[in-house]
């Protein structure tokens, strides 16, 4: 080890050279890397979230929780569907298999929860 160590401190030209060879290969390979700005991915997770203040967890299971639930169970390609739900808002987080392709039936699920007509009036739509 102590060889190793005289002769890099006995020859810094090569010391400089070997330097200066490695960070040149590494921007060359920077510089190759393919960069994307939108690069293309799969959503695998589609979170529902609705607020409904006023209204207790049971009403939001029941009124509104359980009716996405139920029109989700006609998408093909869903892995699980969790449900949140507390005091004034529930949320559904549906994840898809990864056979299924997501951006197909995360649409469906976009038009499914935006379409209800079973949801409860609140007093601002009214």
């Amino acid at each position: 080890m102590n060889s190793i160590i005289r002769w890099l401190a006995e020859h810094p030209l090569a010391v400089n050279l070997t330097a200066i060879l490695l960070v040149s290969l590494g921007v060359l390979t920077a510089l190759q890397l393919p960069q994307k700005t939108f690069p293309e991915f799969t959503l695998d997770v589609v979170s529902i979230s609705v607020a409904y203040p006023g209204a207790s967890a049971a009403e939001i299971q029941e009124s509104i929780v359980r009716p996405i639930e139920d029109q989700l169970s006609g998408i093909e390609g869903i892995d699980s569907v969790t449900a949140t739900i507390s005091e004034g808002r529930g949320g559904i987080a549906v994840s898809f298999s990864p056979v299924a392709t997501a951006r197909k039936s995360s649409t469906r699920s976009r038009r499914l929860s935006s379409g209800s007509r079973c949801f409860p009036r609140t007093p601002a739509t009214r």
